[in-house]
């Protein structure tokens, strides 16, 4: 470690990430399990040495990623809603055991009944314990939902040795806390002065979870009316106004519960640790501005420029693509905007993400995608690609596959200092400086929300490489003005709803926020805004603000 330390001290980095990941075949022996009292000492040793090389130590809240490990019990691991839908006619009955065909052995948790004519039964107290539904239908034909919470299976990705376990539920508090606890003993056997910098969330990469035990009395609350009623339009069994704000409303609350249940509380557990947090919110099917501004440091992540062929250095013309290109732009955007207008000094980036794979990236299409990078408003860069790797490994070392490769085995490591220093000057004053964008652009949430395109297990999940799905498909009018402002050379700040009215205000005709002053507010492919938001507007309109609106006006 110390060896390791010190090599990256001399390349020019400021401080490591302890990504705990799985072991090497054959050298199973080495293996040091997670949180274990070894294990702790480790890490104390890696505090104490970074602390004399003058580095700072983050390291993720887990294991791998997603958040999950052993400790995580059935009843706190991530969960999904199923349904299943029957129709009834007047005076029948349904005889079969009311089972999820996906999930057959899924509890059930809700049995409602809607007839023709709009009369809503909830059905759930005539189910006896074999799941039979003793009940005989009214006169009419009515159609039977019935709701089932199964448990996704996932497990941590990438765990480390004794880190393996289910993920856990990132909509329940209860659920998070008790997570979060476990780790409150291993990290007290440190010294005070041996102190992690940040605890760091990785990308949200929680495949399937839609649900939590929780979520319908926490709908009602938050929505004000009661989710069973609907299950139809949840479904997509009604109109498609109906299923749409149905949607919506499920969605917004699925964000609420992200940000509160998760974001925040963990956040807050990090200060315990008198520690920062680190919050890669891209992923999720939340609010992502809220999500990254409730961290102490919003990271977003980087996959490569668009203006080359990574394998092959040919120009490739200039077009969103999949990995990277403008659309990434406005997704790195993201972040920085929630760091700026919440007057965070720092912004972070993982980067160099599989530029391309080990061996073949280059020192400049590294330098172009730092550029891109700082041009988007981050200035903390860290490089999600260098592993441990003891010196007794055969050449070229222990690997990790997914990243590039930035070790002392790479060829241009005795070169890599020239660059790190150009990342540290111009880190330097970013940092020093605040941010001066002239417009603030409104985030349509409820027009994403509203929308099915892109959508997987009835969600959103808004990550940096699947921009097509979720920005171009959903919100094209207000992408392609984002990217106009972006080619023309406006710079802007993204804004939500929860952020516009939190911390922006105005002050001699001119919007603020905590990152500065800005010209004026633009809403722009916006169809759908919530009435507390166009009040807030109006509001800082009377008060001397200037207001734009491209196309029409919300709906």
């Amino acid at each position: 470690i110390t060896r390791h330390l010190e090599s990256l001290r001399a390349a020019g980095f400021g401080g490591v990430e302890i990504s705990p990941i799985y072991g090497v075949t054959g050298a199973e022996q080495r293996y040091v399990p997670f949180l274990s009292p070894r294990w702790i000492e480790l890490l104390g040793h890696t505090l104490r040495e970074a602390r004399r090389l003058d580095l700072g130590v983050d390291m993720i809240t887990g294991s791998g990623w997603p958040l999950g490990g052993p400790w995580v019990g059935a009843e706190d691991a991530a969960c999904r809603v199923l349904f299943e839908i029957y129709r009834v006619a007047g005076g029948g009955q349904r005889d079969e055991p009311l089972t999820s065909e996906a999930e057959p052995t899924a509890p059930l948790r809700v049995v409602m009944g809607y007839s023709q004519d709009g009369q809503v039964v909830d059905l759930s107290q005539y189910v006896d314990t074999q799941q039979r539904l003793r009940w005989t239908a009214p006169e009419g034909e009515w159609r039977l939902v019935a709701l089932f919470q199964a448990a996704t299976g996932q497990q941590v990705k990438r765990a480390a040795p004794g880190g393996e376990g289910h993920v856990v539920d990132h909509f329940s508090a209860g659920a998070i806390g008790r997570y979060l606890a476990y780790f409150d003993q291993p990290l007290a056997a440190l010294a005070p002065t041996e102190r992690v910098r940040c605890f760091f969330n990785d990308s949200y990469e929680v495949y399937g979870a839609n649900w939590t035990d929780e979520f319908m009395a926490a709908f009602l609350a938050r929505r004000g009316y009661d989710l069973r009623h609907y299950l139809l339009a949840w479904c997509g069994q009604a109109a498609p106004e109906l299923v749409g704000r149905v949607r919506s409303d499920y969605r917004q609350t699925v964000a609420d519960m992200l940000l509160e249940n998760f974001v925040r509380p963990w956040t807050a557990w990090a200060h315990r640790q008198h520690a920062r947090s680190r919050n890669q919110a891209h992923g999720s099917p939340g609010n992502l501005l809220d999500l990254y501004a409730a961290a102490d440091i919003p990271e977003t992540e980087t996959f490569g420029t668009d203006w080359l062929d990574l394998a092959g250095l040919a120009p490739l013309p200039r077009t969103p693509r999949r990995y990277g290109g403008r659309a990434e732009i406005i997704a790195g955007k993201l972040a920085s905007s929630a760091a700026h207008v919440t007057g965070k000094a720092l912004c972070s980036s993982e980067s160099f993400t599989w530029l391309g794979e080990h061996g073949r990236v280059t020192l400049d299409q590294m330098k172009a995608e730092v550029d891109v990078a700082l041009v988007m408003g981050i200035n903390h860069l860290f490089f999600h690609g260098t592993p441990f790797s003891p010196a007794d490994a055969e050449w070229p070392g222990w690997l990790f596959y997914a990243s590039t490769h930035v070790g002392p085995t790479n060829a241009w490591w005795r070169d890599l200092p020239a660059l790190n220093h150009y990342i540290s000057r111009c880190q330097s004053f970013l940092q020093a400086g605040q941010p001066d964008n002239e417009l603030l652009v409104y985030w349509p949430s409820f027009d994403l929300w509203a929308l099915d395109t892109g959508t997987q297990d009835l969600l959103h999940p808004l990550t940096p490489h699947n921009t097509e799905d979720w920005l171009d498909h959903n919100l094209p009018t207000f992408t392609a003005t984002a990217r106009r402002l972006w080619d023309e050379g406006y710079s802007y700040d993204l804004v939500s709803d929860q952020l516009l009215t939190e911390v922006v205000d105005v002050s001699q005709g001119q919007l603020r926020s905590r990152g500065g002053n800005h010209a004026a507010l633009l809403v722009s492919g916006c169809t759908r805004m919530p009435p507390e938001t166009l009040e807030r507007i109006l509001h800082l309109a009377r008060a001397g603000a200037t207001i734009l609106v491209l196309g029409q006006l919300p709906g």
